[in-house]
């Protein structure tokens, strides 16, 4: 039988260790003299013996890498930088879909800010992204249930207002003033009708937002 030459060429990284010491990796192998190729197989304990493997040409592992892009894609399985710069699994997008069951409706009115924290409570953070107040109040006014006006102050403030049609469907104004500085400030507030009506509407135009 022909002895087996091979020689590792560069070590690009380790897939997974086994318990009997031996570990599968991701390296550049030269085998029998011929030219280095990608090589994907287990290694025993100092690379003495080399297990079942596969060995790709650089255009074949282009194809894989987009093979497997697709594929991980698709699953929700790729993996992404924090900002500690740790690799974490990526989150998916919203979907409101997957939540809507589990959302409280509150009986009373509440503000936008305690609706969307009514929404995120129902959302698994470890593995979904949040809804935020952003995309609502973009959402709200695409839909033609506020109107927005800068406000001209040290820093430009944005102010939103109701409109007609908000409050057909139970969104209104609650004025109240600010004991510190005397000023009266308007809140947009959200009955039990209107929390209701936003969800049903999110669902129908979107899963994803």
């Amino acid at each position: 039988m022909t002895d087996i030459t091979f020689k590792i060429v560069q070590h690009i990284g380790t897939i997974s260790p086994s318990r009997n010491g031996w570990k599968k990796e991701l390296n550049v192998v030269s085998w029998n003299y011929g030219p280095a190729k990608l090589d994907l197989r287990d290694w025993s304990v100092g690379y003495e013996k080399p297990g079942r493997g596969l060995t790709l040409s650089e255009d074949e592992a282009v194809k894989l890498f987009s093979i497997l892009g697709e594929y991980l894609e698709k699953n929700n399985l790729l993996m992404e930088k924090n900002s500690s710069y740790e690799i974490v699994k990526r989150k998916a997008a919203f979907s409101l879909g997957s939540i809507f069951d589990r959302v409280q409706i509150s009986d009373t009115p509440i503000a936008p800010n305690t609706f969307v924290k009514n929404i995120n409570a129902a959302v698994d953070r470890d593995s979904m992204k949040t809804f935020s107040l952003t995309t609502l109040n973009a959402w709200m006014k695409k839909n033609g249930l506020c109107v927005e006006t800068k406000t001209p102050t040290v820093v430009n403030r944005t102010e939103r207002k109701v409109t007609p049609k908000a409050v057909q469907i139970g969104i209104f104004e609650r004025q109240s003033i600010d004991e510190t500085t005397g000023e009266v400030k308007t809140q947009i507030m959200f009955s039990k009708e209107a929390q209701e009506y936003i969800m049903n509407q999110l669902m129908s135009q979107t899963e994803n937002l």
